[in-house]
C-alpha cells in the first residue's frame, strides 16, 4: 500500500489512517448533524452546484500558488470539485465530515478545527472558508490566525451569507453570529491586514423568495416549525433546521428560467464583472505582510 508523502506544516496533528487528526477537540457553531444531512443532498443540489461553479472560475482568475486549505470544509464537496480542476486541496475539518471526504476518495484530511491544528506560522500557500466565517463569534481573531499561517502574499478566499435584511430563524438555528454586506466583509479583511483582491455579491435571485418565505415572517415573530435535522439552505450556507431537501432540486417547471439566470451571473462573475445583491458574498483577499 502506498502511502501519501504529504505531511501537514503542524506538529499538532497525528496520522491515524487516512486522516490527521488534532489532540483535543473545540466547540463549533455548527448543528451536529448537519455535516450528515448535507452529505445526503450536496451531489444533486443546484445550491451547492452553482457556489462550486462560482468558485473554480475564482480559482482560475485568482490561482492560489500552491495547495489550497478548505478550513471548515465539511464533506470536502468543494474541495473535490477543486481538485478536479485542477487545484490541489486540502479539508480541514473538526467534524464527521472529515469522514465523508475520506469517502469520497479525498487523499488530504485533516480532521481538527483551524485552532486545533496549529498550523506553524507562514506555512499555507492558500485558504479557503466557505461559508464558515459567519459561525465564528470571534471574527477578527480568525482572520488573524489565518494571516498568521498563511505564506506571505498567501490568498483567502471566503463566501459567507450576506444581507442583513436576510436574517431569519435559519441563521439562528444555524449557529450564525451575522450575516454580511459588501463594506462589511471590506472593513473585516482590512482590519486584519489583507488586501482585497475581489469582492462581489452572488446567488442573486433567491434574495427575494428569502426575504417573503424567512425574513419577513421571522420580522412578524412567525416562526417555522423545525425538525431535528439540518439542511443546507439557498439562504446562503448550509443552515436550515427543517426538513426541506427540495428547496435544493428546482421544480422541473422553474429549472428552464431558473439555470440560465444562474449561468448569467457566473458568466458576469468570471470576466471580473460584480453582483449589486444577492444571498451570498464571495471574497478574495491577500496578506499583506506586517511591517
Amino acid at each position: 500500500m502506498n502511502v501519501d508523502p504529504w505531511q501537514p506544516p503542524s506538529p499538532s496533528l497525528r496520522r491515524h489512517g487516512s486522516l490527521w487528526i488534532a489532540e483535543g477537540e473545540c466547540e463549533v457553531s455548527y448543528p451536529d448533524d448537519s455535516n450528515e444531512s448535507c452529505f445526503q443532498l450536496e451531489d444533486g443540489s443546484w445550491w451547492f452546484r452553482h457556489r462550486n461553479d462560482v468558485l473554480r472560475d475564482a480559482l482560475h482568475r485568482h490561482p492560489p500558488g500552491g495547495l489550497l486549505y478548505d478550513v471548515g470544509g465539511g464533506n470536502g464537496f468543494q474541495t473535490q470539485a477543486f481538485e478536479e480542476a485542477g487545484f490541489p486541496a486540502v479539508v480541514v475539518e473538526p467534524g464527521t465530515g472529515a469522514l465523508n471526504a475520506a469517502k469520497r476518495g479525498l487523499s488530504r484530511i485533516i480532521q481538527s478545527s483551524l485552532a486545533g491544528a496549529g498550523f506553524d506560522s507562514g506555512s499555507l500557500p492558500a485558504v479557503g472558508m466557505f461559508d464558515v466565517l459567519e459561525h465564528i463569534e470571534d471574527e477578527t481573531g480568525c482572520l488573524t490566525e489565518i494571516h498568521r499561517i498563511l505564506r506571505p502574499n498567501g490568498r483567502l478566499y471566503l463566501t459567507v451569507p450576506a444581507l442583513t435584511s436576510l436574517w431569519s430563524d435559519e441563521d439562528v438555528s444555524a449557529g450564525h453570529f451575522r450575516r454580511y454586506s459588501r463594506p462589511s466583509l471590506r472593513k473585516a479583511l482590512e482590519k486584519a491586514n489583507y488586501r482585497i483582491d475581489e469582492i462581489s455579491y452572488f446567488m442573486f435571485w433567491p434574495v427575494l423568495p428569502i426575504f417573503c418565505l424567512r425574513s419577513l415572517p421571522h420580522r412578524l415573530g412567525r416562526l417555522r416549525p423545525t425538525t431535528g435535522n439540518a439542511e443546507s439552505s439557498p439562504a446562503g450556507s448550509p443552515e436550515s433546521k427543517e426538513d426541506p431537501p427540495s428547496e435544493h432540486r428546482l421544480p422541473w417547471f422553474l429549472a428552464p428560467f431558473i439555470q440560465p439566470i444562474q449561468e448569467l451571473e457566473r458568466r458576469r462573475l468570471r470576466h471580473g464583472g460584480s453582483q449589486p445583491f444577492g444571498s451570498s458574498l464571495l471574497a478574495i483577499a491577500t496578506k499583506i505582510s506586517s511591517r
